[in-house]
């Protein structure tokens, strides 16, 4: 039995030496685990950081930009609203420039219409004017003519 103990006893030093070089290289893992973790949380940290940081920029680029959109809509609001009035504005005007206009048209028309029977009649008057001029120099020369005749004879 002690032969047995004697032959046992490096064996449990062996095992109690590499039970604590187990306890050792678990207490070495659970330590750069945590550190690991450090790391990470860490890492997400600045990474939320620049995130919020650009986004942050981007959002108050954004705010500025929609003010002064904002500022050009009024304007162009009020530019239209201006135009609004200035065309009802005018519209009795253009109601009655309209109703003049169909008149004048009208007018036109009927100013056609019987200028059209007087241009005829006026152009028939001076064909006969033209005819009567040619028969009356006719005429004359007949008359010019038979008046040396008569003084010849």
């Amino acid at each position: 039995a002690d032969a047995a103990r004697a032959e046992l006893a490096p064996l449990r030093d062996a095992l109690t030496a590499k039970s604590m070089e187990s306890d050792s290289l678990s207490a070495q893992v659970d330590t750069l685990r945590q550190e690991l973790q450090t790391w990470q949380e860490r890492c997400r940290s600045l990474l939320a950081k620049d995130k919020s940081s650009v986004a942050a920029e981007q959002h108050s680029a954004l705010v500025s930009e929609n003010r002064a959109l904002a500022a050009d809509l009024a304007a162009a609001r009020a530019d239209l609203a201006a135009a609004r009035a200035e065309i009802e504005a005018h519209r009795p005007a253009l109601a009655k420039a309209s109703g003049e206009l169909d008149k004048a048209i009208a007018l036109q028309d009927r100013l056609r219409r019987a200028g059209g029977g007087f241009k005829t009649k006026a152009e028939e008057r001076e064909k006969e004017r033209d005819a009567e001029r040619t028969a009356k120099a006719a005429a004359e020369e007949d008359a010019r003519t038979s008046a040396a005749a008569a003084a010849a004879a």
